[in-house]
């Protein structure tokens, strides 16, 4: 069996290639040649991808990035659907999405075919907590019972399937009002840095993003210096002794991550 994989794809993706004995065929994430952030899969690729490969059963794509970067994934499902192969995702940074107008379009509603989502990053399910969602006739679910029953555990964690479902009640109950709130404080945050004379910038990928028909989560704020003088590990620690701790850097940028629960008391500078 072959694949057309997410280039950058998590390390777990690699490892159930392994346990398949399956071949995958890499192809690489456009990059944003501004930020050097990497924007998804453009389908122009994944098209020349399945002309060269045929027999490629479907594609995994990582929708969004660790950094909210994300692509619309309804062309890419046509196109794959089109020929009759799966799209299958991992947005395990996206479980919020489809909840709130202000967010981007959920895998599911794109098109795709399976889905895995990490509820405890962007929700409210405890640590390790996931759902795999399916829909459609193009994955076999009695081949997946199957596959689970052999990789997980006999003795779940209760306690974190407990979590799996309070997660979910609260998205049905109130999670758009809360996201909402949520949302409006990454606003604030927004005025207050440009109002208040620091000399960090959120760095948006815009044009490039615009052009490739990319999205983007507005919970996920990536900071950067436009003067080049402090790399992202030097904003890290400037934060950090500031006591706002970032969720990690890298030579160019700090991410922060926002989430519903985030409220608009807190200082900048």
């Amino acid at each position: 069996m072959c694949l057309l994989v997410q280039r950058d794809a998590h390390k777990s993706v690699i490892h159930g290639l392994m346990l398949a004995g399956a071949r995958a065929v890499f192809i690489t994430p456009r990059v944003c040649p501004e930020s050097g952030l990497r924007l998804g899969l453009d389908p122009d690729d994944i098209s020349e991808a399945l002309e060269r490969y045929p027999e490629v059963k479907g594609s995994l794509v990582t929708n969004p990035s660790y950094y909210g970067i994300g692509r619309d994934l309804r062309p890419v499902a046509e196109l794959l659907h089109a020929r009759d192969k799966s799209l299958l995702v991992d947005e395990a940074h996206g479980a919020h999405y489809g909840f709130h107008p202000e967010l981007p379009e959920p895998a599911l509603a794109a098109g795709a075919d399976a889905v895995v989502q990490s509820t405890h990053k962007m929700l409210t399910a405890m640590t390790m907590g996931a759902m795999l969602h399916l829909q459609g006739k193009r994955v076999n679910r009695q081949a997946v019972q199957k596959s689970l029953a052999m990789l997980q555990s006999s003795s779940p964690s209760y306690p974190i399937m407990a979590s799996l479902d309070l997660s979910r009640q609260w998205l049905q109950g109130s999670g758009e009002r809360q996201i909402g709130e949520g949302l409006e404080s990454v606003k604030y945050f927004e005025r207050r840095l440009t109002g208040e004379g620091i000399p960090w910038r959120i760095r948006r990928p815009r044009q490039a993003a615009d052009e490739l028909n990319c999205t983007q989560d507005p919970f996920k704020i990536a900071l950067y210096d436009p003067d080049g003088v402090w790399d992202g590990f030097e904003i890290k620690r400037r934060l950090e002794a500031l006591s706002c701790f970032p969720e990690m850097a890298d030579e160019r940028h700090v991410l922060l991550v926002f989430s519903p629960a985030s409220t608009q008391g807190m200082r900048i500078g």
